[in-house]
């Protein structure tokens, strides 16, 4: 798919809305179990507790959402919002994290790395896998320990983060164009003709 690469978050302007200070992850996409949300929060819980460190899990997509009494210390969610003001959430992030297994695309990810953000994806998902492998823009977990520790390095290494987040932002950028698609498309149905 194309993106449009014209698109610029405000990272300073979701900040102050939401009053997010500190930390923050973001994840966009249905509430489900197809994009294994409790399991990302289970293991946002687990990070703060084991780590002692507090983060901000900002969540954005339409579908209801019980939290526990603990969660609701560490959720923000921001319910389904307009692209300008998604933008603004992948651009004040420090993570964009990803834990479903049963992507076709994850456009998402594309719009974590047009703002620059590194991402933090589900190793089981054969698409975000490759895609953060060819890219360089980011991380991929396993298991609650190697969530742990792309997390520590995404968070702690700031270098380390904008060069994945400046990789991932190449890569769509290379990849993502409409004209690009649109021309790839063609060969690809004329190629079958």
């Amino acid at each position: 798919l194309g993106i449009e690469l014209g698109v610029a978050g405000d990272g300073a302007r979701f900040r102050e809305t939401y009053g997010i200070n500190g930390l923050m992850l973001f994840f966009a996409g249905r509430r489900d179990a197809s994009k294994n949300l409790p399991l990302l929060l289970l293991y946002v819980q687990e990070y703060i507790i084991r780590r002692q460190r507090m983060v901000t899990l900002v969540l954005s997509g339409r579908d209801p959402l019980t939290l526990s009494r603990y969660q609701q210390r560490f959720v923000r969610d921001i319910g389904f919002v307009d692209e300008q003001t998604k933008a603004d959430a992948f651009a004040a992030c420090d993570v964009f994290v990803h834990a479903g297994t049963q992507e076709s695309f994850a456009f998402v990810l594309m719009e974590a790395w047009l703002q620059q953000r590194p991402v933090l994806v589900n190793a089981d998902c054969a698409v975000t896998d490759s895609a953060v492998a060819e890219a360089g823009g980011g991380l991929a977990f396993r298991d609650f320990q190697t969530f742990a520790a792309g997390l520590d390095i995404l968070l702690q290494h700031h270098d380390v983060a904008t060069q994945m987040g400046a990789a991932g932002r190449q890569y769509v950028v290379k990849n993502c164009q409409w004209a690009d698609v649109a021309a790839r498309a063609e060969t690809a149905i004329i190629g079958r003709a």
